[in-house]
């Protein structure tokens, strides 16, 4: 399965979908995440987060 994660569009707000935590309980499972760069950027979540917790 293929899941996609995009970046949140208003201004204001700070929730992001996804963990890095849960992404890589995501990807244990064998899905395929995609993640929109920056996605995490309201929550002080980076990219490289993302990445150490097994987003390609």
């Amino acid at each position: 399965m293929r899941i996609s994660i995009p970046k949140e569009r208003y201004p204001l707000e700070k929730r992001v979908i996804v963990l890095p935590s849960t992404v890589r309980k995501i990807v244990e499972m064998g899905h395929e995440i995609l993640i929109e760069a920056n996605a995490g950027e309201g929550v002080n979540i980076s990219n490289d987060e993302y990445t150490a917790a097994g987003y390609q």
